[in-house]
């Protein structure tokens, strides 16, 4: 077993076929001799001579270690000419060199690949969070994680902190136990994306970088001066931007640390005016919400938001504002207007177009929260969710269907990426339908992971319709998965 990196593994003198060459035709000789010299990380393939006449009057050519023989055999019979003859006859000389190898001069995979025995597979990634890097070791890795942590630590000088999960248990706030398996033993990490800065205890909180491209492809299709409901924002990976970008967002997170650094977040990144943080249940933060129990911050100036009143009839002051609009419908228009006459120049901000609910394992089960709710106004649900269907898009639907009580019209189906094989992150977006049945004061039934093509259309699901008509300032869909 090798719990640690050995370096002195890598301590090594390589005799290496050299020509020793005047300086002035190193040159030339490199370019026709290209692809067959010396090729190792941290090394030239030029070194100087120690036995040079005068300093830098001549130099040595490496060539790589499969070419090792001074009769060239595994040279092409024109570059051998070249070397025997037309070098010869200019002072170009064959001769051996000794090179000094250490750990610098290999690839993270070749010093994995000497660290692990036959038939274990070196770490094929991992993700990064600043300056950690976060592995998920298979059993029989383990016994060579130090090594492995090392390793990575070795090749990748921007990392100071490499840790491994525990196990696959995770707690109510998303986060799992892990160890530090090289590397310092701070877990205090800042990351950079959107724009924004991050700053999180990533032990505490829950983070995952390879979601980058998902957040920005969401906060681009929710356009400035809208309002956001952000049920499970986290540290603020979507709030922080949207309200960066000048959208109200109510952001909420049931962990009291990611509530602490996404109040930190929100200062780090000077959106404070721009969002209201909560630490709620996402079911008991909606019901506050739409009471009008969460207020925006006392700085945020509510003639910015597009309102759906605004949307519907706009008037001479806020037409400026409806180019980055929700778009219209009747049911907008019924549940707006009387708002309209009753807030007259300051819209109200209580009424959010979107809903971001980015908790997969959990969160199509919180949709049940809108069928005992009085939200007319129909706004934009971003639902994610877990599916190891064979349909993934039906599956996804039809567990949106059992907690909702009905379908949504025109979903939005985006399979964001791979979790495990034969598990996908899913996204759907829908508008609220209208008419919700009344809830059910019962466990909601259970999401099942298969559905057949008939009983999708009994639903009324049309599975090539992936992208709703009016979805604001969307763009084309890229059907992608994101890895």
């Amino acid at each position: 077993t090798m719990n640690s990196l050995n370096k002195e593994l890598f301590r090594q003198t390589k005799d290496l076929l050299a020509l020793r060459a005047p300086s002035p035709l190193i040159q030339s000789i490199c370019k026709q001799l290209q692809g067959y010299l010396l090729d190792l990380p941290q090394t030239k393939f030029v070194v100087d001579d120690p036995r040079a006449s005068s300093p830098g009057s001549t130099k040595i050519v490496l060539f790589s270690p499969a070419h090792h023989d001074e009769v060239l055999s595994t040279l092409p019979e024109h570059l051998r000419s070249y070397v025997t003859r037309d070098l010869r006859d200019r002072g170009v000389e064959l001769t051996r060199y000794a090179l000094q190898l250490d750990d610098k001069n290999f690839t993270m995979d070749q010093i994995l690949d000497t660290v692990l025995p036959p038939g274990v597979d070196r770490p094929s990634s991992f993700e990064t969070i600043g300056h950690i890097a976060h592995l998920n070791l298979r059993d029989e890795q383990l016994p060579y994680k130090h090594a492995i942590g090392e390793a990575i630590l070795l090749k990748n000088k921007s990392l100071r902190t490499v840790i491994n999960k525990v196990g696959t248990i995770e707690t109510e706030f998303r986060t799992f136990p892990l160890e530090v398996i090289a590397g310092d033993h701070d877990l205090d990490a800042e990351v950079h994306e959107a724009n924004c800065r991050f700053r999180f205890n990533f032990s505490e909180v829950y983070w995952n970088s390879r979601l980058q491209m998902e957040h920005e492809r969401l906060v681009a299709t929710i356009g400035k001066g809208q309002v956001v409901a952000d049920m499970f924002a986290g540290i603020g990976p979507f709030a922080v931007p949207l309200a960066k970008k000048g959208c109200l967002v109510y952001a909420n997170d049931l962990n009291p640390r990611s509530y602490h650094f996404l109040c930190d977040n929100m200062g780090r990144n000077k959106v404070t005016r721009n969002m209201s943080p909560s630490n709620y249940d996402g079911r008991d933060f909606m019901r506050r919400l739409v009471r009008g129990e969460l207020r925006p911050p006392a700085a945020f100036d509510p003639h910015r938001i597009i309102h759906p009143a605004v949307l519907q009839a706009p008037s001479p002051s806020s037409s400026s504002s409806s180019s980055s609009t929700l778009p219209s419908s009747s049911s907008s228009s019924s549940a707006s207007s009387s708002s309209s006459s009753s807030s007259s120049s300051t819209p109200s901000v209580s009424i959010f177009q979107h809903v971001i609910m980015n908790l997969p394992a959990l969160a199509v089960q919180f949709l049940d929260v809108f069928r005992e709710l009085n939200i007319t106004h129909r706004p934009f649900i971003h639902c994610y969710g877990f599916s190891n269907a064979s349909n993934l898009v039906d599956d996804i639907i039809r567990q949106i269907h059992d907690v909702l009580g009905k379908v949504p019209e025109e979903p939005m189906v985006r399979e964001v990426r791979d979790v495990s094989p034969k598990k996908r992150m899913m996204c759907v977006t829908f508008r609220l339908p209208a008419d919700l049945p009344p809830p059910v004061h019962a466990p909601a039934p259970a999401a099942t992971n298969s559905i057949t093509s008939s009983s999708s259309s009994n639903l009324g699901v049309d599975t090539k319709r992936k992208s709703p008509q009016d979805m604001p300032n969307s763009e084309s869909v890229v059907e992608k998965k994101q890895r």
